[in-house]
Order: structure tokens, then C-alpha cells, then sequence
């Protein structure tokens, strides 16, 4: 029973993630402006690499948003039970 509270739990926070990514994607204009920066200077220099370079630069991108992956889930996962912590101190000073 645990093992399915929490598997449900991290399909909960790997959705929830995702739709704060995408929330901010769309409606925080710093971030797309940013976005789009770096988009604009990954497609220069991807275009300036030789060919048998190209493959490696990939690579790269793919492990930078591999990494952005955990690194939100794990923000997450650590503000959902901090603000457990924080209710249940609340909740203990009624």
C-alpha cells in the first residue's frame, strides 16, 4: 500500500511539475524572453559546428534538460514536504 501512495504521489508531482513549467513557459515574460535568447544562440552555434560536432553539441542539450528534469522534480518533491512540515506546525499551534 506505501509503494502505491507513493508512486502516486510522484505521478501527481511529475504532473504538477510539468504544468508550472508550462504555466510559467506561457504567461512569465522574462522566461520566454530568456527561452528564446538562449534558443537563438543554441541554434548559432549548433549551425557554426562542423558536421561531426553537431551530434555532440545534441548530446549535450539532451543531458542539460535531462538535468532540468530531476532538478524540478526534486524542488518539488522538497517544497511539497516542507509545506507539510510548515502545516503541521500550524496545525499543532491551534
Amino acid at each position: 500500500m506505501r509503494k502505491k501512495i507513493k508512486r502516486y504521489m510522484m505521478n501527481c508531482m511529475a504532473g504538477r511539475t510539468d504544468e508550472i513549467v508550462n504555466d510559467m513557459a506561457a504567461n512569465n515574460k522574462a522566461f520566454r524572453k530568456i527561452t528564446d535568447k538562449i534558443i537563438l544562440i543554441s541554434d548559432i552555434i549548433e549551425n557554426m559546428l562542423p558536421p561531426e560536432y553537431r551530434k555532440l553539441f545534441e548530446e549535450l542539450e539532451d543531458l542539460k534538460g535531462n538535468r532540468e528534469v530531476i532538478t524540478y522534480k526534486k524542488l518539488y518533491w522538497k517544497a511539497l514536504k516542507d509545506g507539510i512540515k510548515i502545516s503541521n506546525i500550524f496545525h499543532r499551534l491551534k
